[in-house]
């Protein structure tokens, strides 16, 4: 499954005052970066391009969990986001994250999977929780283990001690 995340429906969901735009945004793509790296997520983040910076193909950045793309001239976001849909052989396994519903309905009829913006953080919060929850008992496990096996290394050494 791929996410194909409407980039400032998203930023804009959490970033109330979004200037400096530049340096915000990029602080929040670092983030989301990290989130999904974590995870062993990978997403594809589209966003609207500026008119003055729009070029006739796409904009591309490719980071390890992250594909940020600015979209063409002429183009939103939305709309780059339903062309790609069209154009995929299984929109089944897209995931559009969005709140937008007109972009919600558009890509429910080309039959790819929806998530709100609410409902991808609830899912990236339960995967964290559940990550740092088995990081916890794998933690107690080897404690455990450790705390064993020193308590035998011990007992071993008194006895050869009493022995003696």
């Amino acid at each position: 499954m791929n996410y194909v995340i409407d980039g400032y429906n998203l930023f804009f969901h959490i970033e109330d005052e979004a200037n400096p735009l530049e340096k915000k945004r990029d602080l929040f793509i670092a983030a989301l970066h990290d989130a999904l790296a974590e995870l062993q997520l990978h997403a594809t983040l589209i966003f609207d391009s500026h008119q003055s910076h729009a070029a006739v193909f796409p904009t591309k950045k490719d980071l390890v969990a992250l594909e940020i793309i600015f979209s063409p001239e002429g183009l939103s976001a939305d709309e780059y986001i339903l062309e790609r849909l069209r154009a995929e052989k299984k929109p089944q396994l897209q995931i559009i994250v969005t709140s937008d519903r007109e972009l919600i309905r558009h890509a429910k009829h080309l039959g790819a999977k929806i998530k709100t913006i609410e409902s991808f953080f609830e899912m990236i919060a339960r995967r964290h929780a559940k990550k740092s929850q088995k990081g916890e008992e794998k933690m107690q496990r080897e404690s455990s283990h450790h705390f064993d096996r020193l308590h035998e290394a011990f007992e071993k050494k008194l006895r050869e001690e009493s022995s003696d």
